[in-house]
């Protein structure tokens, strides 16, 4: 049976302040699957992250039994340009819809926790100022799960969810910098003030720990 996608619209205002509610990518990222297993009926919500240093999309998912705490899964699954439906959608830059999985297992989510259980999929690109933020997949244990309307809501959803990603990610690189600096601070206080070489020595790990 077909999701009635339209009638989820009215949830899209909520979504948005929801989304938008943290500057903590995870909590960005849960805030983003819980509204699409709910407003899609999905079994399995995947969102994945373009990292432009080694030219792969990182995949993010909440793996566990509904109901309870899920496990935050992040960066186990990797997809490359033209791997996988997240290759494809980074190549060209075009949604997916396919109800039956069985006719195109080279689309199939990567990583096992169900994932190869899915029958059918739906999933779009995510860009920011023309360049690729990642993409955004629902996934069904249910051969034609999804229609043209589900595929029309995510992308009203995708609009706020790459404003959201993009903030979260923004904060996320600025603290880890933020930490790089106070290192490198702390590294340069070490060497000025330490004398004895096995101290600089201990200074010096205990300052590249952390980073």
């Amino acid at each position: 049976e077909q999701h009635a996608g339209g009638q989820n619209l009215q949830l899209a205002s909520q979504y948005t302040q929801l989304i938008g509610s943290s500057l903590d990518l995870e909590a960005t990222l849960r805030a983003i699957q819980k509204s699409l297993e709910l407003m899609l009926q999905a079994d399995l919500v995947e969102i994945c992250l373009w990292e432009p240093e080694s030219e792969q999309l990182v995949a993010y998912r909440f793996v566990g039994t509904e109901g309870t705490e899920q496990a935050f899964e992040a960066e186990k699954v990797r997809y490359r340009a033209g791997e996988g439906y997240a290759g494809l959608i980074a190549n060209n830059l075009q949604p997916v819809l396919e109800p039956d999985l069985s006719r195109h297992p080279d689309l199939r989510l990567s990583g096992g926790r169900g994932a190869e259980a899915l029958q059918a999929l739906i999933a779009i690109p995510l860009v920011n100022q023309n360049d690729l933020l990642g993409t955004m997949a629902a996934g069904s244990l249910t051969q034609d799960a999804f229609s043209s309307e589900d595929l029309n809501l995510m992308r009203v959803l995708a609009g706020p969810a790459q404003v959201a990603l993009s903030n979260a990610r923004r904060f996320r690189d600025e603290q880890r910098r933020a930490a790089e600096l106070a290192g490198l601070a702390q590294l340069a206080q070490g060497f000025s003030s330490a004398r004895d070489p096995k101290n600089l020595f201990l200074r010096l790990v205990q300052s590249i720990l952390p980073l």
